[in-house]
């Protein structure tokens, strides 16, 4: 772990003081291990309801139950999203860092097929593949993935 300075957010302070003192991993070990915390799903949950992008909604289930749910209140993030790598992956030029890492790591964890839907993201796998190797070329070794790894969890703009 290249930078262990504390981003001010509880959970994500928590997070990287684990990674640092942890064995060495390969970065997409670690945000396998990342994704699967309930932790994270609890601070980004609670990160979007702040930011009026979901809300939270009790229902009773059955009549001994509740249900709570988080519909969402303002589709204009989820939609710049799409069109960001949208035209990441239609896009022939060079594409920025942070929106290359987002393409990557959403399609190594299954999300940019769960999001777009496989034919399109099958359509696209030579540019997903030229930009997995873009980052490879910038970030070559282990030492750079604990790097990646700090950028990509404090640039995500979801911890403050």
């Amino acid at each position: 772990m290249l930078d262990e300075t504390p981003t001010g957010d509880e959970f994500l302070d928590t997070l990287l003081a684990r990674l640092a003192s942890g064995k060495e991993r390969a970065l997409a070990d670690q945000l396998r291990r990342l994704a699967t915390t309930e932790e994270l799903r609890a601070s980004v949950t609670a990160k979007l309801i702040h930011d009026e992008v979901l809300r939270t909604e009790t229902t009773p289930f059955l009549k001994l139950f509740s249900r709570t749910t988080h519909p969402e209140v303002n589709p204009l993030p989820e939609r710049r999203l799409r069109e960001r790598i949208t035209k990441a992956l239609t896009s022939t030029g060079e594409v920025d860092e942070r929106t290359t890492l987002l393409v990557v790591l959403a399609h190594d964890n299954g999300l940019l097929r769960r999001a777009f839907g496989a034919d399109f993201i099958e359509g696209y796998a030579p540019r997903i593949k030229e930009l997995e190797l873009s980052l490879k070329v910038r970030h070559p070794s282990r030492h750079d993935d604990n790097m990646m790894m700090n950028t990509v969890l404090k640039s995500t703009g979801l911890f403050g």
